[in-house]
Parts: C-alpha cells; structure tokens; sequence
C-alpha cells in the first residue's frame, strides 16, 4: 500500500480529502458517504446545498480510483438511494485523471470498457483535469490541452494518486538487501 504523500503540492488537499490506503480509511469514507445522506434530509438545506454535498469526487484513474469510484456508484444506487429515495437525482459521482485516459497502464481495450462503463453508469469522467486546489468546498482543476480552470463543489473527495511504499515494507526491504527498490520484489 502506498504512503500518504501528496505528489502534487495541491493546496487543501491535506485537510480536505480521504485516502484510499488503509482498512480505517475504508471505514471512514464508508461513514462520510452515509453522513452525506443523513445531512441532506435536513429540512433546512438548499437544493444547491444538498446537490454539493452529493457531490462525490475521485481524483486518480488508475486501478484503485476507478475500482473505487465504481463501488461507490454500486453502493450508492444499490443500498442508500433505497434508505433515502428523494434524493437519488442528486447524487453525482466525478472522476477526475490528469491524463488523457483512465487505467491508462492497462491495455486500450479494457480502458476503453471501463470509460463506456462510466457513460453508462452516469458516473461523470474528466481526463485532463488536473487538480491545482482544493477547498472545504469545491475543488479547482486545470484542463491540461486548454490551461482553463474549472471549480466542482464536492461533498466528499478521495484522493487515490501518489503512491510511495509503506514505511513497514521499506524496513523490510533494507533488511532482505532491495534497499534501492521501488517495490518489493517477488517470485511467484
């Protein structure tokens, strides 16, 4: 599992976002997305509030973002728009990868599988957007080809880009002599 480490500098990605590297992040983003449904039964908010707070937004499309992004819809229009119907129409679900396409370490065919997949699902995919800042709020992203910035109010962000190696298996690796590896090497 990769470190925690913000690769890109992005302002208030610190403060302002969940992980998708341990078991207790899985659990803490389980508990945010189902307070994301309880916060928008409250009478009081504004249909533009409740629309940002159903606002779920993954940045990163390799294997983990999309994978995540994916259950996330399954979770969503499966179990918790049952528990809360009113608002199923508000729920959106962004994907955003700073290249020109998602997985794009795996063969086009299943790339090209999984982009349909989203169209279809609805599940909103932007490539070329790079995140430059984020907020409590919204975050900022710059589209690569055209340098326009562009602000999505978000509820929930999970930021699965960045990978380093675990501080544990970096200890390890020293003592079995990979010391200068990226990754541990295995045989099968």
């Amino acid at each position: 599992m990769g470190a925690r480490v913000n690769t890109f500098n992005t302002p208030g990605i610190e403060e302002n976002r969940h992980y998708l590297k341990e078991v207790e992040d899985a659990q803490k983003i389980r508990r945010t997305v189902i307070d994301c449904f309880e916060k928008v039964s409250l009478p009081t908010l504004s249909d533009d509030e409740r629309k940002r707070i159903l606002q779920f937004v993954v940045v990163g499309g390799g294997p983990t973002g999309v994978e995540f992004a994916a259950e996330l819809h399954d979770f969503v229009s499966e179990d918790l728009v049952k528990l809360y119907p009113s608002v199923k129409d508000l729920v959106k679900i962004t994907l955003l990868e700073a290249t020109d396409h998602i997985l794009n370490m795996l063969d086009k065919l299943i790339t090209a599988f999984a982009e349909e997949k989203f169209h279809r699902d609805g599940i909103d995919l932007r490539t070329g957007a790079m995140v430059v800042k984020v907020s409590d709020k919204e975050i900022s992203t710059k589209v690569i080809k055209t340098g326009e910035i562009a602000t999505i109010p978000y509820g929930m962000a999970v930021w699965s880009t960045g990978i380093a190696t675990r501080p544990v298996v970096m200890d390890f690796m020293k003592q079995i002599g990979q010391a200068n590896r990226r990754v541990l090497a295995t045989d099968e």
